[in-house]
C-alpha cells in the first residue's frame, strides 16, 4: 500500500482546489517528518525508545502465557496427571 501512497502536496494529479479542500478540512496538519513511515530498516532505532522495547516484551510475555495455557498445559494435564479433558477446565 506504502508504494502507491502519496503525499496530497506531492502528487502530480491534484488541483490546487482539491488540495486547499483537503487543507481546510484538516487532512494536511502532520508535516513530512512526523507523517514518516518506519520502515524495517528502522527498528534497531524504534526498540531503542523505552515505550517500543516494553509495549514488545509485555506482548511477547502475554502471549506466550497465552499460547501455553491453550496448548501445552491441558495436554500435559490430561497425560502425566491423568486428568479427564473436561475435568481440566474450570469449572463455572
Amino acid at each position: 500500500m506504502y508504494a502507491r501512497y502519496r503525499d496530497p502536496s506531492d502528487s502530480s494529479r491534484i488541483n490546487a482546489a482539491e488540495l486547499e479542500h483537503i487543507r481546510a478540512g484538516g487532512g494536511l496538519t502532520a508535516t513530512k517528518q512526523d507523517a514518516k513511515i518506519p520502515f524495517p530498516g528502522e527498528c534497531p532505532q524504534l526498540m531503542g525508545k523505552r515505550q517500543i522495547l516494553g509495549a514488545s516484551i509485555g506482548q511477547f510475555c502475554g502471549n506466550s502465557t497465552l499460547v501455553f495455557f491453550l496448548t501445552w498445559f491441558p495436554t500435559y494435564l490430561a497425560t502425566e496427571r491423568g486428568m479427564d479433558w473436561l475435568k481440566s477446565a474450570p469449572s463455572p
